[in-house]
């Protein structure tokens, strides 16, 4: 038995580091988009409006070690990116941080706040901080800049703004977030864009930000044709995206730059909606997805607000409230569940090892994200519950049985604890016999759910010394791991 635990572990091991390299974005696009609004905003200003310090703080985070970039890259190693905002520790940290593997993986369990609308409250935090430091700390003001503008760009990454991360298992959250991110969702740009826009579009094409072949698409786009957002890794299949990210992170910039002489400006002003279930009549679910969008708005307007309301002209809108894939209650899945474990009969104290090989299948929203229509009220019935189900073989002391089996998995408000139960059809074979039994149980796992130590009490059957087949109840421990198919693709991808 204990050489059962102690493989287990090892695999176990193996499959967090296929998961934390999947999850632990590296990804060059973070680092161009916020370097080129960097160094666009700056162009894009007029002499006089930057004061001079800030000028020199912008040209040496354009350059050197540790670029404007790289510090929004690094946001998705921390879970705390207060490690970023330091001049005097920002080099030390990414550099200590970028080979710690262990790390990175968990600050990717807690990215909640990398998703829909937490996504924009952590840009409104760190946007307004870099604004009110602008003049007084410059330096210090680019790297709160540097953190909010990977939220921003996050919520524009169609993954993000689908997942309805906080309180959802990681290997839903990490099939939806890839799986959307891959295949897009439609976004439209606003007919009546701004002349900053304009502005700032023929700046980044001269600076060689931007290819003149995205500004043309971006502005095709204006006339009301649906684009499609992509997510991580996909930036370069959507010229209009490229384009409207680099957009919204020099608008976001210039802002910062701006406020260092104390000259304002209307500021960026964002929304989001949750899913929300519109019809229930007819014994049918109808449900919209999720909505998100960004614009330039008056000089006293709040920066998120949680409606997009239906008539205000965004800068550009997710259109994915009429999604079909978001349509329904469940989200369907891909993916692997893999669990060892070894117990000890209440009563036979005979001993067994359970292997099984699960397919993730479903899960519903967590709490809170999937709400009324007109309402402010969370629909009845969903808490995140994740639905795995695949073949499982159990050896025991005088018999082995095969069967199929049933899990169900919720995440719980305390951080390392997930509950569940799970029930299985099995075949048992001991001598001539044969019988097929159900047995049924419950557990609970200890861990960051991409891999966990798995308690559990099962109604199981065994054949004691006598030969006579009776069920028992097993208490058993061991081993799991789950994760989205989507992040064996890791391996295509080359990092920059």
């Amino acid at each position: 038995m204990k050489r059962s635990v102690v493989q287990a572990g090892v695999w176990s091991f193996f499959l967090l580091l296929l998961a934390t390299g999947g999850n632990a974005f590296e990804w060059y696009e973070h680092r161009e988009l916020s370097n080129a609004a960097l160094v666009t905003a700056k162009r894009f200003l007029p002499q006089g409006v930057i004061s001079p310090e800030m000028l020199r703080q912008v040209d040496a985070r354009a350059a050197g070690p540790l670029t404007f970039g790289d510090v929004t890259v690094a946001v998705d190693w921390f879970q705390n990116p207060e490690k970023l905002i330091d001049p005097a520790t920002v080099e030390h940290n990414v550099a200590v941080r970028r080979l710690s593997l262990i790390k990175k993986g968990l600050a990717a369990h807690h990215n909640a706040a990398h998703f829909q609308a937490s996504a924009l409250t952590a840009w409104q935090k760190y946007h307004k901080s870099a604004v009110d430091l602008a003049a007084e700390k410059p330096r210090t003001a680019l790297l709160f800049e540097a953190v909010a503008l990977h939220f921003l760009q996050d919520f524009f990454a169609a993954g993000h703004v689908v997942t309805p991360r906080r309180g959802m298992h990681d290997a839903a959250a990490g099939h939806l977030h890839d799986t959307f991110n891959r295949k897009g969702v439609s976004f439209a740009l606003s007919t009546a864009q701004p002349p900053e826009v304009e502005a700032i579009l023929r700046n980044l094409v001269e600076g060689e930000c931007l290819s003149q072949e995205a500004k043309d698409a971006y502005e095709s786009a204006e006339g009301g044709a649906t684009s499609t957002f992509y997510g991580d890794t996909k930036l370069s299949a959507s010229r209009e995206q490229r384009a409207f990210l680099m957009v919204v992170s020099t608008l976001s910039v210039t802002e910062v730059l701006r406020a260092s002489t104390h000259t304002s400006m209307p500021p960026l002003q964002t929304c989001f909606s949750t899913r929300q279930v519109t019809d229930e009549s007819h014994g049918r679910l109808k449900i919209e997805g999720p909505d998100g969008g960004i614009r330039i708005a008056d000089a006293e307007a709040p920066r998120v607000v949680p409606d997009c309301g239906e008539t205000v002209s965004w800068l550009g809108r997710y259109g994915t409230r009429g999604d079909k894939r978001l349509g329904k209650l469940d989200y369907d899945l891909s993916g692997l569940n893999v669990r060892g474990v070894v117990g000890v009969g209440h009563r036979s104290r005979d001993s067994r090892v359970d292997v099984e090989a699960l397919l993730l299948s479903s899960t519903d929203d967590p709490p809170g994200a999937l709400k009324l229509r007109g309402t402010d009220k969370d629909y009845p019935g969903t808490g995140g519950l994740l639905f795995t189900t695949g073949p499982t073989y159990s050896h025991g002391t005088r018999y082995n049985a095969w069967g199929w089996l049933g899990d169900f998995t919720r995440t719980t408000r305390v951080d390392l604890i997930s509950i569940g139960g799970r029930i299985a059809l099995r075949r048992y074979g001991y001598g001539p016999a044969h019988p097929w039994r159900a047995d049924y149980g419950l557990k609970i796992g200890v861990g960051y759910q991409v891999v966990n130590v798995v308690l559990a009490v099962d109604r199981m059957h065994t054949v004691d010394s006598t030969g006579k087949f009776a069920h028992d109840y097993f208490g058993s421990i061991g081993a799991d791991a789950a994760f989205s198919a989507s992040w064996l693709r890791f391996w295509r991808h080359k990092r920059e």
